[in-house]
Parts: structure tokens; C-alpha cells; sequence
């Protein structure tokens, strides 16, 4: 049974969009609410689904399924540009990325702290959640 999204802190209609499209997610909240997020996608994600935190970064072997990154504000700069690399050499099916951060990226970005590019990237749909 799929979730009330409303008991998700997101739209009925951002819902929609996040089951069917796959396009890559970038969640921005506190670490429980976006885990809870996660978890309730976790039966709509393409297997595998592989969990990554950006405290202990490495590139999936696998270039299909899910790529879930936790605390992506905290990724190195030589970190981003492997993701971004990773990112840019996967062939198709893509892999679909669900990233959680608890601060927006937009200024770390601005700061020269984020990759533009994989901000772009990893930034198809953002979602605040819980705000």
C-alpha cells in the first residue's frame, strides 16, 4: 500500500511525479524526515537500490538502479567530481539518484563548495520535506 503523501510532508502531485518519472531527487530536510521519505520510496525504486553516505563515498559498481546519497552537503570536492564522472559516464538505463541533504546546496554552490554541475544534476526534482 502506497503511502498518504500528505503524511510525507509532500504534494499528492510531487508524489505522482517522484513514482512514475524516476527523474533524480534531491531531498532537503532533517535527516528522520528525509530518511522516512527514502524508506517509503524504497518499494518504487529501481533495484538494485544501493546506499552511499557521503562521509564514506564510493562509486556504485553497479550503472543501473538506485544510487541513494546521504548528506550530500558534506561530499569532498574530489568526491563530487567522481559522482559527477560516474554521473556523466553511466550508460542507459541511467541510474536514478535519491539525495538527502539537511541544508540547501544552492549556497554552498554560490561559495564554490558544491559542483555546479552535479548540483544541476542531482537537482531534476527537489522536494523540501517537513518544512
Amino acid at each position: 500500500m502506497t503511502p498518504k503523501s500528505s503524511n510525507l510532508g509532500i504534494s499528492a502531485e510531487d508524489w505522482r511525479a517522484l513514482l512514475g518519472a524516476r527523474p533524480n531527487i534531491l531531498l532537503v530536510g532533517t535527516e528522520s524526515d528525509t530518511s522516512r521519505l527514502v524508506q517509503s520510496l524504497l518499494p518504487s525504486l529501481q533495484p538494485p537500490v544501493v546506499w552511499c553516505s557521503s562521509r564514506q563515498f564510493a562509486v556504485p559498481t553497479d550503472e543501473t538502479g538506485t544510487l541513494v546519497l546521504q548528506h550530500a552537503a558534506d561530499l569532498s570536492l574530489t568526491a563530487q567530481d567522481t559522482l559527477l564522472q560516474w554521473i556523466q559516464q553511466s550508460t542507459h538505463p541511467r541510474p536514478q539518484i535519491v539525495t538527502t541533504t539537511s541544508v540547501s546546496l544552492l549556497p554552498r554552490v554560490d561559495q564554490g563548495l558544491f559542483r555546479d554541475a552535479l548540483y544541476y544534476r542531482l537537482n531534476v526534482m527537489c522536494i523540501f520535506v517537513g518544512v
